[in-house]
């Protein structure tokens, strides 16, 4: 939070000169402020309002008591606008490099939160979930048989017992990768690495499955549930027969 107040703060400096004299709210913002404004989000999207136009959820008559009990309209607005979470002055730079980096510093965080408050069970998978997501981003991705269909795609390890997300890593799109591993190999072993050598069990979907990330997950420790492709060459025929 204290990350996102600074860079929130420079922010709103940067932009002051561009508001219009009737914004009352143009100061600096503080933790309190922006963990209430987070609070809103979490309402909002609790009332099914999160495709509500903004001017819809403050009004006397038809709005929820709580937004207006919380903070005025124009300083939610100005909170939103102005939000943060890294040095905008150096992203472009940085973008060169991560595509990822306009949140890749409080991702890596919140990850590795995950990882530190919690003990997943015996059996864990692995597994791909598209987060809903219409803006401007490069590797925002269509995906048609999913609910949302637009959104960035997340690889995540969790907890088949209770849905915990105990490891995450974003898709990006192609890239430099430091081993000849096909990728979804190399996202089951990089997801996996806080449990390897603790004899859990990993289960996931076809387009993971494969003998060799089988036999990778063997040297670490961990055993394997999966579906496969019957046209997997690695397949005996006389499994393939009727």
């Amino acid at each position: 939070m204290h990350t996102i107040v600074t860079y929130t703060n420079v922010e709103i400096s940067r932009n002051q000169t561009q508001l219009s004299r009737s914004q009352r709210y143009t100061g600096q913002t503080d933790k309190t402020e922006l963990e209430a404004s987070f609070g809103l989000l979490y309402i909002s999207g609790l009332l099914k309002n999160s495709h509500v136009n903004l001017e819809e959820l403050w009004p006397k008559k038809y709005g929820a008591p709580i937004f207006r009990a919380t903070m005025s309209k124009n300083m939610f607005s100005l909170l939103i606008k102005n939000l943060r979470l890294d040095d905008n002055a150096t992203r472009k730079k940085r973008k060169e490099l991560d595509k990822f980096c306009a949140i890749r510093d409080i991702w890596e965080r919140y990850v590795e939160n995950c990882r530190n408050n919690y003990t997943p069970s015996e059996y864990v998978t692995v597994d791909e979930q598209l987060i809903g997501f219409r803006g401007c981003c490069p590797f925002r991705m269509y995906i048609p048989n999913k609910p949302d269909k637009y959104g960035i795609k997340i690889m995540m390890l969790c907890d088949a017992k209770t849905f915990y997300m105990f490891s995450a890593i974003p898709y990006i799109g192609e890239k430099d990768r430091p081993t000849n591993l096909p990728l979804p190999t190399e996202y089951v072993l990089k997801l996996s690495e806080p449990i390897h050598k603790t004899n859990r069990n990993i289960t996931v979907d076809n387009w993971f499955s494969s003998m060799d990330m089988a036999k990778s997950l063997k040297e670490v420790g961990i055993t394997f549930v999966g579906t496969l492709w019957k046209n997997k060459p690695e397949i005996s025929t006389q499994f393939l027969k009727p």
